[in-house]
């Protein structure tokens, strides 16, 4: 019993033990909000992240029926100019070099 403490230098019942045991219990709480808090944390990172990819398939989409409008466009601008005279075709790219394409959006 007595090389117990020799290796142990606290005694049983001591204030230092209280107080280490006090310290021990302060830094278990303090952890445990930590954690509460990163799981708060990392919920709201996942909702964000839920949200970005969201909007990043909506941007796809959007990009997507933009280009296929485009294309339908272009589909129909090559219709009307078969069936149109060349004269007609001339105005028709006048009239587009002197209008920019960013105003007619």
């Amino acid at each position: 019993s007595s090389g117990i403490n020799a290796e142990w230098p606290l005694r049983p019942g001591s204030e230092e033990i209280k107080e280490r045991s006090d310290n021990l219990e302060e830094r278990k709480k303090e952890i445990e909000e930590t954690n509460k808090e990163l799981s708060k944390i990392k919920m709201e990172r996942d909702e964000v992240q839920s949200k970005r990819k969201e909007l990043w398939r909506q941007d796809s989409n959007f990009e997507q029926s933009l280009n296929t409008s485009k294309e339908q466009l272009d589909e129909a601008e090559r219709q009307l100019r078969s069936t149109v005279s060349k004269a007609f075709n001339n105005g028709i790219d006048a009239k587009k070099k002197k209008v920019p394409t960013a105003t007619l959006r």
